[in-house]
């Protein structure tokens, strides 16, 4: 009966033990717990504290700009960007003449095969009858008598850079090349006008190159179906002069037949792309 009563005794302190053993560790949880609380209010009262803090500085735009150097054309290209960009590219000159709505074309004379517009088409045609521009009256190439001209008009100014004329087989090497902000004609005067390029002049022949393609489906004998003039820097006296109007002053054809044009490519920079 003793060792029945020592037994239970063990037992009962045992319990006990446990009881406390939990109890403390239930205290040392709500200890810990408490003070994980209290940390994280500070952090958060900090960092509230830090934020509105900032809200008085002045933080510098993301926006940024830089400055590139075209080496072939001596100027100072403006190209502006923001961080989401991984790499800034100097902007080189691109086909002006190409983009649909920024420049119309129009001629002194309609001819006899495609209208002056076909010289600024996005995609040059290689039509023989209706792809290109012509100052003949029949299919025999017959010369309409007289200077001619094809005007561009752009929307907005540009710098010129360079130009290529695609000729067909009836080609012109005596013309000029002339730019305005006004529209040119007969009437304008000669000081809203600036020559850019002139035939007769021998500085200007030797920024001139010339490639022949193809044959001419028109002609029996061995005659390239395009004759194509690169001009390249183009500028007035030496001058970059920004031009709204160009004009391609065709003097005389080089073959006796009415000139005819595939293509007026003019290359450059709209004005407001360039700081000068």
């Amino acid at each position: 009966m003793n060792d029945f009563v020592i037994l239970c005794s063990r037992v009962s302190r045992d319990n006990s033990s446990r009881r406390i053993a939990d109890v403390s560790g239930s205290v040392s949880f709500l200890r810990l717990a408490l003070i994980a609380l209290v940390i994280f209010w500070f952090i958060g009262f900090f960092s509230l504290t830090w934020n509105l803090h900032l809200g008085d500085v002045a933080i510098p735009s993301v926006s940024v700009s830089q400055l590139f150097h075209d080496n072939r054309s001596n100027r100072i290209l403006n190209i502006s960007g923001s961080r989401t960009q991984k790499q800034e590219r100097p902007l080189l000159p691109h086909n002006l003449s190409r983009i649909p709505g920024k420049v119309t074309a129009t001629a002194d004379v309609r001819g006899n095969l495609g209208p002056a517009s076909v010289v600024i088409q996005p995609v040059p045609g290689s039509h023989w009858l209706h792809d290109r521009w012509q100052a003949a009256s029949n299919m025999h190439g017959q010369n309409i008598p007289g200077e001619h001209w094809i005007l561009l008009e752009f929307h907005s100014p540009i710098l010129v850079d360079s130009i290529r004329l695609d000729w067909e087989t009836a080609y012109a090497s005596d013309y000029r090349i002339e730019g305005s902000l006004e529209r040119i004609t007969d009437a304008t005067s000669s000081d809203q006008v600036w020559t850019l390029f002139d035939s007769s002049n021998r500085a200007d022949q030797a920024k001139r190159t010339e490639e022949t393609t193809g044959q001419s489906p028109g002609v029996k004998q061995k005659m390239p179906l395009h004759v194509i003039h690169t001009i390249q820097s183009v500028s007035h006296n030496n001058n970059q002069q920004p031009v709204r109007f160009l004009r391609l002053h065709i003097l005389k054809s080089a073959t006796g037949w009415g000139v005819s044009l595939w293509q007026f490519d003019v290359i450059g920079y709209w004005e407001d792309q360039v700081v000068l």
